[in-house]
């Protein structure tokens, strides 16, 4: 790896800077006529890398922290000008769909393909057949919706796929010095800190010394005779640079020894090699730098610059001519919207802007409180600072594939060591994740190889299945290292993220007005109060009913325990369904989790649906219903179609749907349905439920609502949206949005619709009757949280009768010592016991007689409850090891069937026995056991304590330090209301 210094600036002039290096040495770097840009960008306290000699830099590197994308750079790199606001109004157009990506997407599978196959004698017509069914499997979406596909793509198509048959099996090998077919990578994926860079290559050779890019499109306007031989783009030609680059520096290949090429799939001669271009290298840094410099500013300030901008302003190479006159007329549209909108919309679109910006920037960089949930935590953590966070699976062996496997991989399964305990991190299935290969004695580090790309599948105590993005051609390319390679999986953090909420935010200011007052509170929803019910659905009549009325807009309050999704969800689907036979209905929540919930109530019912998403991210029992599996049997863009408009239940998470926007273009829904909407914030949703769409009829086009009515259900007392930013930054100040109740970006959507019209029962209802908790454990949520609004649902567990309390507080003397503040082991002793006595194992001798007896009649101990009835609470993942620790201290097995997590993991689920342990040891402990708090009505609302309080069905018991905890009014409240032992 090359040498780099990273260093904090102090000051600077036009012609050098200074600042301390990590090592504490101060030093002043010459800047030269190539980096004269550079103090234009400066502030104190920023971050550069000084790649190469201090007195004589290769290269500098502004806050390298904050990795860009290398072909979103390139992608700045236009003829008319390399300006680096190209960047931000690429993320704020729509999303292109057009048959040339289509065909470019087609023609990446089709290289994957010819690089997959070692020996194929079929023809290229024989072959294609296979092909385009797997295509058209995987992006049914995309290519139903395509406008101008027609019969010409697969003409188009079967001319790449010869193409790229014979550049594979002849040219290559020809061409290409030392070329390996079964020893490429796919898609690998590179990160480099010293750069701020990364990037996914389409080809790479093991070596690291071929490399190839491959472009569907065509290439310059090529000079002389031959018109089948392309010239590069020159933003093709950067994207190369960058990569080589890359190699370059982190993995010490010379320049002279990387074999570049462009592939042009679409000529026959279409293998383009390219050598360094040094100035163009240096270019392609500075347009880097400076994105960065303004991603910060859009964060820091905003994105009102695009009020002043124009397609003259990114014109700096004053080009003109046609193609000039198409951009610059897209380029006015897209800014237009902006400039004609409300004052109300437009300070809307900013702070909006600016908060996403913000975001980006903390999960780039992180902050110095929580480094851990950045990208930057790669390299900014060591292995001990990353099991602590638990944002790493380490120590892992690769089971599948075996140095055997024949075949393409799709998927790799790696086991966990032997010694691995208990699952203390904070990993979800559906997770995207990298995993890596390294050298044992050695710190995993992502920077020093390549990674694959892949989903979180499953987890269990035994091995970790992740599925590849990149399926690859050979099982070899996962065994190049030396032997005893060990394995490490660690979270992804990719910019497309955020990319389709940029863009919606942006479509949002073209949406019919009326749709978009009503979402800015400018104007009250529209009821129709004549509407009557066609089914009957009990005690839940009145809530159907009114959500039958509200003809726009409603909103379901659904406490903990009151069957938002079972019974509130499902009725107003179902009378949705009865009153309008042909109706189509949209259910969407934020997390797969909530997804699968509901794709499970559905199969209960018996109801047909379609799922859409991600395979890696779905529940095995819901597989088949997802929109590619459904769709294997169609050989056409028209079967597919057929498919899709064929179903009227649609299920999906927020992300997909605000990443396949192109839906609406051929299902309109008549309602939508938004669980789980307390924790999906406002650029995550109102984008969606203004999406209009242009409707072609025999009358001609005409624009509608792609969402005409929206329910959503959730219980803004319950866990807000996670969200990275301190209330400060987020607080909104702007007098006009104050007025439409946007107070803080941090909260949902749903909370400032609550806000609004919670005491409007034309509009909203709220579920009263809990089914979850025993009226005792119920109580002082009930009234502490929800003003005693809440009844019991009468369940037989509801009314058992127990000698003993139903809710108890422990209270544990402070640890003398500890390792650390989120390290409470008297605490995680008490827990230990507490679950050993309910299963039986031993009795808890301390106040024994307020626990349930668990002495049998033959005098020794009895289980009351399974492992898996058992749910254990802690603020800390540290805690989280000590307790199962603990338990494994006292002799109890199967421990890992007791899920002990955090609050935030536990929201949703239920056990039959909660054991919440504060675990907290000092009082600035306790900001962050209330973190997210808020004030309705007067009364304090302590959102995490009313999740772990209500996760209980029969028993809660509470650990901790009462003097302590009641130095917290809320705490406090709850100590005077809970028996102390």
């Amino acid at each position: 790896m090359s040498v780099y210094t990273r260093i904090t600036v102090d000051s600077w002039t036009s012609d050098s800077l200074s600042g301390r290096s990590s090592a504490g040495l101060q030093l002043s770097v010459p800047l030269s006529s190539t980096f004269s840009y550079l103090p234009s960008l400066l502030y104190a306290g920023c971050q550069l890398n000084i790649i190469g000699n201090a007195d004589h830099p290769e290269l500098i590197i502004y806050e390298p922290d904050a990795l860009m994308d290398i072909s979103s750079i390139a992608q700045c790199i236009e003829e008319y000008g390399s300006m680096p606001y190209n960047y931000l109004l690429a993320q704020l157009k729509s999303s292109a769909n057009s048959a040339a990506i289509q065909l470019g997407n087609f023609a990446g599978q089709l290289l994957d393909e010819q690089i997959h196959t070692e020996s194929d004698t079929r023809s290229v017509d024989e072959s294609y057949v296979d092909s385009v069914k797997a295509f058209f499997q995987r992006n049914a979406v995309p290519l139903v919706t395509c406008p101008d596909l027609t019969s010409d793509f697969h003409r188009q198509a079967k001319l790449q796929a010869k193409n790229i048959r014979q550049m594979v099996r002849e040219e290559m090998p020809r061409q290409v010095e030392g070329f390996n077919r079964s020893l490429v990578l796919l898609e690998p994926s590179f990160f480099s800190e010293m750069l701020g860079l990364q990037g996914r290559m389409d080809m790479l050779q093991l070596d690291y010394k071929v490399l190839v890019e491959q472009k569907a499109g065509k290439g310059a306007f090529p000079q002389g005779p031959d018109r089948d031989l392309p010239r590069y783009q020159v933003k093709h030609y950067v994207q190369m640079l960058l990569y080589m680059a890359l190699l370059h520096y982190n993995h010490d290949i010379p320049y002279q020894q990387i074999q570049g090429f462009l592939l042009y799939s679409k000529y026959t001669k279409g293998l383009l090699p390219l050598g360094m271009d040094y100035h163009l290298l240096l270019h392609a840094i500075q347009v880097r730098n400076q994105v960065v410099w303004c991603e910060h500013w859009y964060a820091e300030a905003g994105t009102k610059v695009l009020e002043q901008l124009t397609a003259d302003h990114l014109n700096s190479n004053l080009v003109h001519g046609k193609l000039w006159d198409m951009q610059s007329r897209d380029i006015n549209q897209l800014l237009d919207v902006l400039r004609t909108a409300s004052d109300t919309e437009r300070a809307y679109y900013h702070r909006l802007m600016a908060f996403l910006h913000a975001e980006q920037w903390i999960s780039k960089v992180g902050l110095p409180q929580n480094p851990e949930l950045s990208g930057a935590a790669k390299w900014k953590l060591t292995l001990l600072e990353k099991v602590q966070a638990g944002c790493i699976y380490h120590n892992l062996t690769l089971l599948e594939p075996n140095a055997q496997h024949e075949g393409v991989v799709q998927q790799l399964v790696l086991s966990l060591p032997e010694e691995w305990e208990s699952d203390t991190t904070n990993f979800r299935l559906g997770d995207g994740v990298i995993v890596y290969p390294y050298q044992p004695g050695e710190e995993p580090d992502a920077r020093r190889t390549m990674v694959q790309r892949g989903t979180l599948h499953k987890v269990d105590t035994k091995q970790i299945v992740v599925v590849l993005r990149a399926p690859q051609t050979d099982a070899r390319v996962f065994h190049h290292t030396r032997a005893g390679s060990l394995w490490a999986i660690e979270h992804d953090a990719m910019d497309s993220t955020f990319r389709p909420l940029y863009r919606g935010l942006h479509t949002f200011l073209s949406a019919p007005a009326e749709r978009k007052e009503l979402l800015l509170l400018r104007r009250t929803p529209k009821v129709d109060d004549t509407q009557t019910l066609v089914g009957d659905y009990g005690e839940f009549n009145p809530l159907v009913l009114r959500a039958k009325q509200a003809q726009e807009m409603f909103l379901v309050m659904g406490p903990p325990g009151t069957g938002k999704t079972s019974f509130g969800l499902l009725n107003i689907l179902k009378e949705q369904m009865l009153s309008k036979p042909h109706s189509r209905i949209l259910l969407m929540s934020y997390t797969n989790r909530a997804i699968d919930e509901i794709c499970s109530k559905f199969v209960e019912e018996g109801l047909d649906f379609l799922r859409i998403g991600n395979a890696a991210a779905c529940a095995d029992d819901y597989l088949p219903y997802l929109l590619e599996n459904r769709a294997q049997g169609c050989t056409n863009a028209r079967e597919v179609e057929n498919l899709i408009c064929s179903n009227r239940i649609f299920v999906g998470t927020t992300t997909t749907m605000n990443a396949l926007t192109a839906l609406f273009s051929i299902v309109q829904f008549d309602l939508a349905i938004i669980d789980e909407a307390s924790q999906i914030l406002e650029p995550q949703i109102v984008p969606l439920l203004a999406s209009r769409v242009d409707v072609r009829t025999h009358q001609g086009i005409h624009t509608r609502l792609a969402i005409s009515k929206f329910v959503m259900i959730g219980d803004h007392k319950q866990l807000p949206a996670v969200v990275q930013q301190e209330p400060m930054e987020s607080a909104v100040t702007d007098p006009l949005l104050l007025d439409i109740g946007l107070t803080d970006c941090r909260n949902s959507f749903f909370q400032r619709m609550i806000e609004r019209f919670r005491t409007d029962a034309s509009v909203s209802y709220l579920l009263r009757n809990q089914g979850r908790m025993h009226p005792l454990i119920a109580q002082f949520p009930n009234e502490a949280f929800y003003a005693s609004q809440l009844g019991i649902a009468g369940l037989p567990h509801q009314q058992e009768e127990s000698p003993t309390p139903r809710v108890l507080f422990f209270d544990i003397p402070l640890p003398k010592e500890s390792i650390s503040d989120k390290v409470n082991l008297p605490e995680a002793e008490c827990i230990a016991h507490l679950v050993g006595h309910f299963l039986g194992v031993l009795p808890f001798e301390r106040k024994g007689h307020l626990l349930p007896e668990n002495i049998g009649s033959d005098g020794t101990p009895k289980p009351i409850f399974t492992q898996k009835q058992i749910g254990i609470i802690v603020p800390y993942r540290n805690q989280i090891a000590t307790v199962r620790s603990a338990m494994q201290h006292l002799g109890i097995e199967r421990t890992e069937e007791i899920t002990i997590d955090t609050v935030e993991r536990y929201q949703g689920s239920q056990r039959e026995l909660i054991i919440y342990g504060f675990t907290v040891q000092k009082p600035y402990q306790l900001d962050f056991l209330s973190q997210g708090n808020f004030y309705e009505d007067g009364v304090e609302i302590d959102r995490k304590l009313n999740v772990a309080m209500t996760r209980a069905r029969r028993y809660l018991y509470l650990v901790g330090n009462a003097a302590l905890l009641s130095q917290n009014p809320v705490f406090h409240r709850m100590l005077e209301a809970t028996r102390i032992v």
